[in-house]
């Protein structure tokens, strides 16, 4: 239950944290990201 917990806390913040990147640097970091995917 704990480790379901964490996983959870560990994607909002995943999410939030990628929002603010994207917000501050759109461009270069989605070019970034989609060749991170591609690799």
């Amino acid at each position: 239950m704990i480790l379901i917990e964490i996983v959870e806390d560990f994607n909002v913040v995943i999410q939030y944290g990628f929002i603010n990147l994207l917000s501050k640097h759109p461009a270069h970091l989605t070019l970034h990201f989609l060749n991170d995917l591609t690799q």
